[in-house]
């Protein structure tokens, strides 16, 4: 098995899927060919650009989780053909490409479609043709690497280079990038502005502070007997106001270490 992701599906792409897939969409072998060498990393592209949003990737992790996503198509690349968009891995391969591009799909088409210069409808095709593998690639090698999210994540990073180098380049404008190399600093810097919002997490504590110390130092002036739990109060306050800060903390993205690479 290639050790990288692009290897991998080119591996999986047989002359007979070409043919087929050529026949079938009225294209010629040669665009096919280069519609769906685009449109893989394309869509790694795509994924990689949502590595940092832990929502959407624990949504995509759970579909190349699901059990219809079991690897069968990798031995039979020639059923993604003609299969029912009701056939349980067709919609989850809809699901997926949802999950990545959301209302972007048709601009990723139309890419596809003038990168390959093949029809709209075709492109379309072969992007759900290569979500598919895709998701056979990754669920195999979740399954066989005993990967969690924070390890696809990790896996994805480690191959950004190559990603960038064989995505189109139309790619950056589609997602909202200025250039795909942005696609790690920019996620970067969304994640050290998360950091930054977690900052008012510090004013309650502070406030907290202010004021026992505050009916301490009251208490103290008028000969009172309660310092003590005044002290105590502040203790529990601030414990429970650290605690907050530290659950905000870890809310933060599980694989932002990934990129600090």
């Amino acid at each position: 098995m290639a050790t990288n992701l692009l290897d991998s599906l080119k591996e999986v792409v047989t002359p007979d899927l070409i043919s087929r897939a050529s026949g079938m969409l009225g294209e010629s072998d040669s665009a096919t060919t280069k519609a769906l060498g685009s449109a893989f990393p394309t869509v790694l592209g795509g994924l990689l650009d949502k590595a940092q949003d832990s929502g959407a990737m624990g949504q995509i992790f759970d579909l190349l989780e699901d059990e219809a996503n079991d690897g069968s198509i990798l031995k039979n690349v020639g059923s993604l053909l003609g299969g029912s968009a009701k056939e349980p891995i067709n919609a989850l391969g809809g699901k997926f490409l949802a999950s990545i591009f959301g209302d972007k799909m048709s601009s990723i088409a139309g890419l596809l479609s003038n990168v390959a210069g093949i029809k709209s409808p075709s492109a379309s095709s072969l992007l759900s043709v290569a979500g598919l593998l895709i998701m056979g690639v990754l669920g195999d090698r979740i399954r066989k690497g005993g990967l969690d999210l924070g390890g696809l994540t990790n896996l994805l990073v480690s191959q950004k280079d190559s990603i960038i180098s064989a995505a189109p380049q139309p790619l950056a404008g589609v997602l909202g990038l200025g250039d795909l190399k942005n696609l790690g600093s920019y996620h970067m810097s969304g994640a050290a502005a998360a950091g930054k919002k977690g900052t008012p997490w510090l004013w309650p504590l502070l406030i907290i502070l202010a004021v026992t110390i505050g009916l301490w130092l009251l208490l103290r002036g008028c000969g009172g007997t309660e310092p003590g739990s005044a002290v105590d109060s502040l203790k529990l306050k601030t414990d429970v106001a650290a605690q907050e800060i530290d659950v905000a903390a870890d809310r933060r993205h599980p694989v932002e270490d990934a990129f600090a690479v």
